[in-house]
């Protein structure tokens, strides 16, 4: 059995190492001051157990879009222009992709995008991406791309009813019509003799009140997108008006059987009446005639009849009257 004696300097050794784990069970036994029951004092970081080191965040940028592309419906053909504006909260640059129905557009990169002739196959889905070095943003629009309707097919013009000759008095009224098929809008001009008639464009001619100068050769000309035709010519003739003439006996008789002298006539009356016409005219001739001639007289049925006025101004029975007709 060995003795300290034996090993002064192994005695020494653990006394050391005796008073430095005395000494280290104290320190480890310690509390922390804001452990102790009654403390107030909060660990800050970094500290404590472990001596971390205190860490700063770098805050992100953020892309706030300002206008945002539009739709659009579009007729074929036509174009198509999208656009977005936008900015970054810390000024950093912004850049563009745009894509239509989800696939990229290869080399739209910018803030706006455009279809110069559009057609139906360019109708869709159209977004575009914003993009900084932190965050990226998409917003979209739609493209509608009407068809253009087929042109209707081009048919020539073709006279269905030419306009027809006719023959009138003046001052009589007469109306020249021309019917015409074919494409689109017909256009019609008049023409007198050849020669084109200012403001006469419809497909029918007014003729209100003739006149003799209104007699002459008229056709009209058709025109449409395939061309012109011109119509057949239609031949008015305009008539003067009719005169009747009328010649009677000079009476030798009153309604009495009596005599009457040709001095005792003052003058004889002529009693005019139309068809239709409730309104009768009275026309006064001098006893010294026994026939006359009525001028200007219209187309139609006439009655006339005849009385005598003797110079007391009796008025005798009138003649059976006679019918005149005028075509």
């Amino acid at each position: 059995m060995l003795s300290l004696q034996s090993f002064p300097n192994v005695k020494f050794s653990i006394l050391l190492l005796l008073i430095s784990l005395l000494s280290f069970g104290s320190i480890a036994t310690a509390k922390p001051s804001w452990k102790d029951e009654g403390s107030t004092d909060q660990p800050t970081k970094g500290s404590g157990k472990g001596g971390g080191k205190n860490k700063t965040q770098t805050p992100v940028s953020d892309i706030s879009i300002t206008e945002h592309p539009i739709s659009q419906s579009i007729m074929d053909g036509e174009q198509a222009l999208f656009s977005v504006a936008a900015n970054s909260s810390d000024g950093q640059e912004i850049t563009f992709q745009w894509h239509f129905n989800g696939s990229q557009i290869s080399g739209a990169n910018s803030a706006s995008f455009s279809i110069n002739a559009s057609n139906l196959s360019d109708q869709g889905e159209y977004s575009v991406s914003l993009s900084t070095t932190d965050v990226t943003k998409t917003t979209q629009a739609s493209l509608y791309v009407e068809a253009i309707p087929e042109p209707e097919p081009v048919v020539a013009v073709e006279v269905s009813l030419h306009p027809m000759s006719q023959a009138a008095y003046i001052q009589e009224s007469i109306t020249l019509n021309v019917s015409a098929t074919g494409s689109g809008t017909l256009s019609y001009q008049w023409r007198k003799n050849g020669a084109a008639l200012s403001g006469q464009i419809q497909s029918y001619l007014n003729f209100a009140n003739l006149s003799l100068d209104d007699a002459a050769q008229y056709d009209v000309v058709i025109s449409n997108e395939a061309g012109s035709v011109v119509s057949n010519i239609a031949n008015v003739t305009v008539n003067p008006l009719a005169s009747i003439s009328l010649a009677w006996n000079t009476p030798s008789s009153r309604d009495d059987g009596s005599v009457l002298s040709i001095d005792e006539i003052d003058s004889y009356n002529i009693y005019i009446s139309y068809d239709g016409d409730s309104y009768e005219e009275t026309i006064s001739i001098p006893a010294t005639m026994n026939n006359v001639e009525l001028s200007d007289m219209l187309r139609g049925n006439y009655q006339l009849a005849i009385a005598t006025i003797d110079v007391e101004g009796i008025t005798g029975s009138r003649s059976e009257a006679i019918q005149v007709t005028i075509n």
